[in-house]
Formats: C-alpha cells, structure tokens, sequence
C-alpha cells in the first residue's frame, strides 16, 4: 500500500490482489480436472493447442471459474471496505472509521448494513 499512497489506486490494487488468487486457483482446478481423453481426442482429429483451449478446456473449466468469481466478489467487498478503512477518503469504509473515532457507530451500523444487504441482494439476483 505504500507504493500508490493514499489514493484510490490504493483500494483498488488491494482488490486487484485480493481477487486474483481465488479465481487463479478455480482457473487451475477446473483446468487440471477436465478429463484427458477429451484433449487427447482432439489432439488426435489435429486440433491446434488454442482450439482444445476453446473447445474442452475452457467450457469444462468454467464451473470452477464461476466458482473463483463468486468468491471474489465476496473477497473484493471485504477488501474495498478494509482498504477504504487505511487509505480512502470517502466510501464506506471510510465512513465506518470515521463514525467510530466519533463514536457515533450505531449510525454507521445501520448504514453499513443497510448498504451491504442492498448491494449483496443485487449481486446475488
């Protein structure tokens, strides 16, 4: 986070690598557990290494990539909140740091937990 400083570049490099690593992974597992017959198939008929991409390790990965995606989009409003907390001036996370060195945290209770629930119910549809 000293790299960027204070900015918004600052929240979003910690989302960037918060996210990356639950949908690296998911990429990797569903790579690795598509069955090699279907690639040994292809291979077999002549296909070239970015059709048995498109056409078997893509579609039987995708499964574990929705998977690191739904994940990350959990991750990422933890991290927004948590590096609006360090480094933003304004946001939500901002607001819950402020609201508590003022002590006045049952107001951003309720506004956190309004917003969190409004935006995850949107997400989730």
């Amino acid at each position: 986070m000293i790299w960027w400083g204070t900015t918004e570049k600052t929240v979003f490099a910690v989302v960037i690598y918060t996210c990356f690593f639950p949908i690296a992974f998911n990429v990797l597992t569903g790579v690795r557990s598509t069955p090699r017959i279907y690639v040994n198939a292809l291979r077999t008929l002549g296909a070239s290494s970015f059709r048995i991409v498109r056409d078997v390790l893509l579609p039987g990965a995708m499964p574990s990539i929705a998977t690191g995606a739904r994940l990350s989009i959990g991750y990422a409003w933890r991290a927004v909140i948590a590096g609006e907390m360090l480094a933003g001036r304004r946001g939500l996370g901002w607001m819950i740091f402020s609201a508590q060195q003022a002590d006045q945290t049952a107001q951003a209770r309720v506004f956190s937990a309004r917003t969190v629930s409004i935006t995850s119910g949107m997400v989730d549809l």
